[in-house]
């Protein structure tokens, strides 16, 4: 049994139902009567019948279209892989027929289950079917969790949110945390990613300054830092200042040519072309030609070189 933590009083909806047309009550009893086959059994059918009663009674204000969407929404906590996946599917089109109220009494269902059910998979399922309006508070919700895994995946559901201008703030002080040294590689990936989307000098500076000490760094994670900080660069802030600048910029991205990783001295490479302030004879020109250690011979890092110094 079992619900979304929505409180339903059953006498409510069945007063509400009695003001509809007796065929609506019973499209609505079936509704709910076949989300509760869904849940325990993840059969395809019952899906087919209940996005025909779903589309039948577009915009139903009844509450028992409301607590029938919970009751797919249980079938998230199922140890079936398969029933979770159909009832995942199900809910995202049924929700669609919803009325504007019941949508919205859904998505703070989903919203409840993100920030404390059970299990791990549920609140992972619940979070994918926030709308982008709840998105950020379920992410920040989500990432109160102790597992590992829950964390990154609210990290990573915040990047397309980084500029939202209700949760910018909030959502850069958790990046700012997840990134820091001593955090697990793989949350400081997607903290940096929120940083390098924020488009705002705390992120050109923490770009800046993970590249200053790329040993504490990923491969990973000094890509992103290095495509972030080209382009969250807005150049000097005096003109006077062009040649401080880019010595400060140069002196961070000339040594990741020598990098390990293939993909990491490409990245510089580009950035470099980017950030070249100074022209042919500037520092950024001097760190694509200077001779390494050990001479280039991966392609793709030739050609980056020769394009940056073209541009």
């Amino acid at each position: 049994t079992g619900s979304c933590s929505i409180p339903f009083i059953h006498a409510r909806s069945a007063r509400m139902s009695a003001e509809c047309k007796p065929s609506a009550v019973e499209d609505l009893a079936k509704f709910l009567a076949l989300a509760r086959k869904l849940r325990a059994t993840g059969d395809k059918s019952y899906t087919s019948d209940l996005l025909k009663l779903a589309e039948a009674n577009d915009g139903t204000e009844d509450p028992l279209s409301e607590e029938a969407c919970c009751e797919i929404a249980m079938g998230f906590r199922s140890q079936r892989d398969s029933i979770r996946k159909e009832c995942r599917a199900t809910l995202e089109k049924v929700m669609y027929y919803l009325g504007e109220a019941r949508f919205a009494g859904v998505q703070n269902a989903l919203l409840r289950m993100v920030a404390g059910d059970h299990f791990s998979w549920s609140r992972l399922i619940a979070l994918e079917l926030c709308d982008s309006e709840r998105k950020p508070e379920a992410c920040l919700r989500l990432l109160e969790a102790d597992e590992l895994a829950l964390k990154r995946a609210a990290l990573e559901a915040m990047i397309p949110h980084a500029e939202n201008p209700q949760y910018a703030s909030e959502l850069k002080r958790a990046a700012l945390r997840y990134v820091a040294i001593g955090q697990d590689p793989s949350l400081r990936v997607p903290a940096a990613e929120i940083l390098r989307s924020s488009r705002s000098y705390e992120g050109r500076d923490t770009m800046l300054q993970l590249l200053q000490d790329p040993e504490a760094c990923s491969s990973d994670l000094l890509q992103v830092a290095i495509k972030g900080l080209a382009e969250l660069d807005r150049g000097p802030d005096e003109p006077g200042d062009a040649e401080a600048h880019e010595a400060k910029l140069c002196g961070a991205l000339g040594p990741l040519l020598e990098h390990g990783s293939a993909f990491v001295r490409e990245d510089a490479a580009c950035a470099l072309g980017d950030v070249g302030y100074q022209g042919p004879h500037g520092l950024a020109v001097a760190a694509l030609t200077k001779r390494p250690v050990w001479p280039e011979s991966h392609a793709n890092v030739l050609e980056a070189k020769t394009m940056a110094l073209n541009s």
